[in-house]
């Protein structure tokens, strides 16, 4: 949480950095003894009214004038200690260094502990701590909240016997519903949470010509038209789920949960200070029981879906306030937990189509070509007419999993893409697949991205398989390539962002967002004089679909560009149809339900992650 110098009201907050800050969101009030600096020694007492001593004949008076003085002084040092609190966070400064800098002020009495204190007088930052397995299998809730032993690995909930009642291992939760009522108190922020309500009330909304924003998708406006958001308070959210490797070791993972308040306007929505992290999972595994974490939170989403007591500080009124998800974003695996699917390597693994992936003995992995290898057997799909999976299909899906056993129930789940039935249909406005959009940021740029610079470097292929090798870049021109752009650094305006990296020496340590430059800024001109006319045609191609994409607002007709087919379709490109090259045929149908690239909650995780 961090207290806004705008309009001095609380806003949801990270203390995350990129080794173990993360820590500083279980921060935990306790109480400590008050000193008492009050105390007036001094007999004679100079009065600067008179300009006389009183000979304290009225210390009752002055006593209670300078106890006054003191405690708007001391105000005056808690504003600023939280101001400095708001730095520290923003910056991921250690407390450490926080607590020199305290030191340089010469603040009297201010300290990190009694900040932290202080700011929990206004909002509670204590979590709510949920008992979970020690090798984070499962949280003790729902169905599993009077378990004592983990139901996957056997290994006990509580430390050396069930009478401690002391658990080996917790997951922290933060409210949702406390900083809503606490952001509607304020009347600056009431107002700032209609831009939603203003956005959709334009002339140029009821066009509908255009892609701007979440609430130009085909998700939102079926959810209003269905009775959802009619009071112009009620908060759309966006959520993101993914893994973070928390410490430079690379060992231990942790799950977080992150939401984004898309009522908030487009230009303040990502800030790191109005990021939500509603849930931390920690490691040292994923969790096999993704339903008993996401528990809390359902619970809680289930309170915003019915309606909860607020008081709007622009009207000082009640008022009842609703909240509901959009859409939640993350990596393949991540959605494949939350929603129970099986994965990027079964056969079934696209969530939104039914196309059915073909096995290749020799990588042992399965692949997804619309148009089977000739010696192989298979069902050719048709790029513009996919068979499209709906919320429907996928509850019948769950259904037939559910009702199954044995190896009948492995051969249905192999068959229907599901392994089980998520929590998350238990909440209204989550409709599936819809709501699990693309990630089009990581999926273009962490994914297709490096896999191109494989295919061009002749390292994609094993060295047994027959391919059309004359796009091959020789490593000497790469090298000249490299130090094109290793030259280029200093020449590059700031406006472009990250300035550019030899991609040859340093691709593997490339971000999300030097793969972006590389694709959007370099990529064309550096390759021109090297690859093939047709292949260089064929890239360029998809860069224009790609800055397509990236634009804050995308036309009807841009996004009819966007819609391509990606795969040549041949026996010898069989293991270039990933999964993560199939799901390029259903970023335009993603846009047009949930809303362009830059409202994906995944584009702002590293505002959490570092």
């Amino acid at each position: 949480m961090t207290l806004s110098p705008n309009n001095n009201i609380l806003e949801d907050q990270d203390y995350s950095n990129e080794e173990n800050n993360i820590n500083d969101q279980q921060i935990e009030i306790v109480d400590s003894e008050e000193e008492n600096d009050n105390n007036i020694e001094e007999e004679h007492i100079y009065d600067s009214e008179t300009d006389e001593y009183n000979n304290g004949e009225n210390e009752d008076e002055d006593e209670e004038y300078n106890n006054n003085r003191e405690g708007n002084e001391n105000i005056e040092c808690e504003d600023f200690g939280l101001q400095l609190l708001q730095i520290k966070d923003k910056h991921n400064i250690s407390e450490a260094a926080f607590n020199e800098i305290l030191k340089v002020f010469e603040i009297p009495g201010i300290t990190l502990y009694k900040l932290r204190k202080f700011l929990g007088n206004f909002m509670s930052l204590k979590p709510t701590l949920v008992d979970c397995c020690i090798n984070s299998c499962v949280a003790f809730t729902g169905e599993l909240i009077n378990k004592n032993i983990c139901p996957e690995c056997k290994e006990p909930r509580y430390k050396v016997d069930e009478e401690s009642q002391i658990s080996r291992k917790k997951a922290a939760y933060w409210s949702l519903i406390d900083s809503f009522q606490t952001q509607y108190k304020d009347k600056t922020r009431a107002e700032i949470l209609r831009y939603r309500y203003n956005y959709t009330s334009t002339y140029e909304y009821t066009l509908g010509n255009q892609i701007g924003d979440v609430f130009d998708g085909l998700q939102y406006k079926t959810l209003a038209t269905s009775g959802f958001f009619s009071d112009c308070r009620d908060i759309a959210l966006m959520a993101s789920i993914d893994g973070y490797q928390i410490f430079r070791q690379k060992r231990d993972d942790c799950w977080v949960i992150l939401f984004i308040n898309a009522n908030l306007p487009p230009n303040i929505r990502v800030k790191r200070e109005n990021l939500m992290v509603s849930a931390l999972i920690p490691g040292p595994k994923a969790p096999k029981n993704f339903n008993s974490f996401l528990q809390p939170l359902i619970d809680e989403l289930k309170q915003l879906q019915e309606g909860i007591q607020c008081i709007d500080g622009l009207t000082e009124n009640t008022f009842t306030l609703h909240a509901h998800i959009l859409s939640i974003s993350g990596d393949i695996p991540a959605l494949s937990k939350v929603m129970y699917t099986t994965g990027h390597n079964s056969y079934k693994a696209c969530r939104f189509c039914s196309i059915r992936g073909i096995y290749c003995q020799g990588n042992r992995h399965v692949y997804f070509p619309l148009k089977p290898p000739m010696n192989m057997s298979g069902c050719q799909y048709n790029s513009e007419n996919l068979p499209l999976r709906t919320h429907e299909d996928y509850i019948r899906d769950v259904t037939v999993v559910k009702n199954a056993s044995g190896s009948s129930r492995k051969r249905k789940i192999q068959d229907r893409g599901v392994n089980g039935r998520s929590i998350l249909f238990e909440l209204n406005s989550i409709r599936f697949p819809v709501s699990f959009p693309v990630d089009i940021m990581h999926g273009l740029f962490e994914n297709v991205a490096p896999a191109m610079l494989r295919h061009w470097s002749g390292i994609f292929f094993k060295d047994d398989q027959d391919f059309d090798s004359n796009y091959i870049i020789p490593n000497k021109d790469w090298t000249e390539i490299g130090k094109t752009m290793e030259k280029n650094r200093k020449n590059m305006p700031f406006d472009f962002g990250r300035p550019p990296i030899n991609i040859q020496q340093h691709s593997a340590g490339f971000k999300a967002e030097d793969w972006m430059n590389w694709v959007v800024l370099y990529s064309l001109p550096l390759l021109q004089s090297y690859l093939p006319e047709r292949h260089l045609n064929g890239w360029a191609k998809f860069v224009h679909a790609t800055k397509l994409c990236l634009k804050h607002i995308i036309s009807m007709e841009e996004l009819t560009e966007i819609r391509r087919e990606y795969i040549q379709n041949n026996s010898a490109q069989l293991p270039a149809a990933l999964i993560s090259y199939h799901y390029l045929l259903h970023i335009a149908d993603s846009i047009y339900n949930t809303g362009p690239a830059w409202c994906n909650p995944r584009n702002a995780d590293n505002h959490v992650s570092g």
